[in-house]
């Protein structure tokens, strides 16, 4: 959790942060990981993307967090967030009607 905390005060801190952002109340929900496995298997999401947050943004810090994007065939998305200790996990954003947005490059 500390390092969560270091990660956020460092974005706060930049120049570019202060220049192109804007902090606002983040609309997550948080319990335990058994409960948010148990809304995703009675919501059908399956996980199509992880990927780590790192201590300090840099490409070469330590895991502080992961982040898994799930999607199922009701055209819904959801991100959850976990971090190394495994107390909670949280669900930042269950969305509905997903569209497909065409490429415009190989990303």
């Amino acid at each position: 959790m500390k390092k969560i905390i270091f990660a956020l005060i460092f974005l706060c801190s930049s120049v570019f942060a202060e220049e192109m952002f804007v902090w606002r109340s983040l609309p997550a929900v948080c319990g335990a990981p058994e409960d948010v496995e148990k809304y995703l298997e009675l919501n059908d999401f399956e996980a199509v993307s992880v990927s780590l947050g790192r201590e300090s943004s840099q490409p070469d810090g330590e895991p502080v967090y992961m982040v898994t994007h799930y999607a199922n065939s009701k055209k819904e998305t959801l991100a959850r967030v976990d971090i190394p200790d495994g107390i909670e996990s949280c669900i930042l954003y269950h969305t509905f009607n997903t569209s497909i947005v065409p490429k415009k490059n190989n990303l």
